[in-house]
């Protein structure tokens, strides 16, 4: 698929912005040691689609995800991602251990499914599940993602599930996160968090539901905003917060 993807992309340098190059994932299970890459503005015309009916069908798993802190998908320095849809996306080996009531991760385990930094923007679709990586979706140092027709679910993640930092932006109303835990080490930080605002970070997450959250649903500090009308927090693991604005420092 990265191969697919960078083809795609060199496809999209001859389009002079007109028209789509679309990247089409058969049904199957794909494994992937490389980041799906991109910091070239050109790739906004690529589109990554799997089975749109049922994305269960479509399974990538990242790898070397392990003590290297590398993520599935990421945009940096303004790169763009057209649309990714109708995939499951895995970490493969970033835990160290996850029982029913908590998880714990490796040292310098600490990407994201699908992460857009620096001014780049990454757009999902509506048919999207993403699992095992520390952070599920993530937009950091103004970067977006961009999910306005909802339906996106990240799970068994770390720190957060959806994270939105350093001025980043995600808009993802009606999205899922299912289970967040880090009690790596407790005595220093208990972490686990659905949705989280922070440093200037905005979440649109309207309609949205968590789950099974290590300490809390939505988060905001230091000056992250949430729009989260709706939406509903249940079954926490460990400390059960529902919407909370304390100071907290994770990875």
């Amino acid at each position: 698929m990265v191969e697919g993807f960078n083809a795609a992309l060199n496809a999209s340098h001859r389009l002079a912005t007109h028209g789509v190059v679309t990247v089409q994932i058969a049904n199957g299970t794909y494994r992937e040691r490389d980041q799906v890459f991109t910091n070239d503005p050109a790739s906004s015309a690529v589109q990554i689609i799997g089975n749109l009916a049922d994305k269960s069908k479509v399974q990538v798993n990242f790898t070397n995800i392990a003590s290297t802190n590398q993520s599935g998908f990421i945009a940096v320095g303004g790169g763009q991602i057209g649309l990714i849809d109708g995939l499951t996306i895995n970490g493969v080996g970033a835990q160290a251990t996850n029982t029913a009531m908590q998880t714990t991760w490796k040292n310098q385990s600490y990407g994201a499914g699908i992460i857009a930094q620096g001014g780049s923007v990454i757009n999902l679709g509506s048919h999207l599940k993403i699992e095992h990586f520390y952070y599920g979706v993530e937009a950091d140092d103004g970067g977006v993602v961009n999910a306005r027709l909802g339906g996106v679910a990240a799970g068994d993640a770390g720190d957060v599930a959806f994270m939105a930092r350093g001025n980043g932006v995600i808009v993802c109303p009606s999205c899922t996160a299912n289970r967040a835990s880090d009690m790596t080490e407790p005595n220093t930080a208990k972490l686990g968090f659905c949705f989280d605002a922070e440093r200037g970070g905005a979440l649109y997450i309207d309609g949205s539901t968590c789950t099974a959250a290590a300490v809390g649903g939505v988060y905001a500090l230091t000056n992250g905003k949430a729009w989260a009308h709706r939406v509903t927090v249940s079954k926490p693991l460990l400390v059960g917060y529902g919407y909370l604005r304390p100071v907290r420092r994770g990875h």
